[in-house]
């Protein structure tokens, strides 16, 4: 079975396509571009690189949130055109989740987080980090990375960004490379495969995002 992964949550854009599960074809592009000038465009890249036919796409995993409001909707909305055109369901692939494949080099605990501005993050904790995926302040997700006792990595735009912060709290704690601080098409693929062994694959309609918390938009809407 052929996999289409997208992630378009940051400001980075990655599609890949696997076959047979084995990844034949990735391709990323941070160049400042918007989401809409450059998606369809790797899609198509993708398979035309891999030699692969479109209809025999039989799952699409796409990156479902936390991250930019506008990307999510235009990875999500693609992914959900292109699951009902191959008839092919979707695998919602949390971003928090698709960075952490990125770091299965590191023996020891994790914390992803994705920037959320003013010294907050999206972030979740891995391998003894009691943080549940939410939004946080940038300080109460490093106190509590402390309590482990360990040696921990931190990856994510969120760490790329205040890495400064982070490397400051003392030598119990590094930073990824930056080449694995956004989604990947491999570590996508990972968790798709997951997904689909477990069952819990979308149709078209059901699929939907995560924001973790409303837009902007929306809480000028209620304030």
């Amino acid at each position: 079975m052929n996999i289409l992964l997208i992630d378009t949550s940051g400001r980075s854009c990655c599609v890949g396509l696997a076959v047979e599960g084995r990844l034949v074809c990735e391709e990323y592009l941070d160049t400042g571009l918007t989401h809409s000038q450059t998606l369809m465009k790797l899609i198509s890249s993708v398979y035309e690189r891999s030699g692969t036919e479109r209809k025999d796409t039989g799952l699409i995993g796409v990156t479902s949130g936390p991250g930019s409001f506008t990307g999510l909707r235009i990875g999500m909305s693609t992914a959900k055109a292109l699951a009902q055109s191959f008839g092919a369901p979707i695998a919602e692939i949390s971003t928090l989740d698709a960075i952490r494949e990125n770091t299965g080099y590191f023996d020891g605990p994790v914390v992803t987080m994705i920037d959320a501005l003013h010294e907050r993050v999206y972030a979740s904790g891995y391998d003894g980090i009691s943080l549940e995926k939410g939004i946080y302040g940038l300080s109460e997700v490093l106190d509590e990375a402390e309590k482990t006792g360990r040696r921990v990595l931190f990856a994510g735009d969120g760490a790329l960004k205040y890495r400064d912060i982070i490397l400051g709290r003392g030598d119990a704690f590094s930073v990824a490379d930056a080449s694995d601080m956004y989604p990947r098409a491999s570590g996508m693929l990972n968790y798709a495969m997951r997904i689909l062994d477990s069952g819990e694959t979308k149709d078209c309609y059901e699929a939907k995002l995560d924001y973790f918390m409303a837009s902007q938009a929306e809480r000028n809407l209620h304030e």
